[in-house]
């Protein structure tokens, strides 16, 4: 992978977690509410299908898909309560790291071509 493709995949992943940990500002929709990012949960039909939810009313006489529903909306709320967290995007040290590297990049970038009078 290219030094600049890396940039890419990490300004991006950067951005996504952080606008996914915002939710709506004032006025602005995430990029998940414009329909632009979709959250999926690993394992979300293995642990649905574990018979340790038998145990409790109601969501034990679920059918799967109810259950995999009920748990995914579960998630879905935590989410978007800022329960997102991440050690690589979101600590303020690295906020800042990320913010000093993608300023360094776009400036190079960004100034007059080389050869240019």
């Amino acid at each position: 992978m290219t030094t600049n493709a890396a940039f890419r995949i990490t300004c991006f992943t950067a951005r996504a977690i952080a606008d996914l940990r915002r939710s709506w500002w004032i006025v602005l929709p995430n990029l998940e509410q414009c329909g632009l990012l979709t959250v999926t949960y690993a394992d979300l039909e293995r642990r649905a299908v574990d018979a340790a939810w038998n145990s409790f009313p109601l969501i034990g006489d679920l059918k799967l898909e109810g259950r995999k529903e009920f748990i995914g909306t579960i998630l879905d709320f935590f989410c978007l309560e800022y329960a997102i967290h991440s050690e690589n995007y979101l600590t303020q040290s690295k906020i800042k790291e990320y913010e000093k590297h993608f300023r360094e990049i776009l400036q190079t970038h960004a100034g007059p071509e080389r050869g240019a009078s």
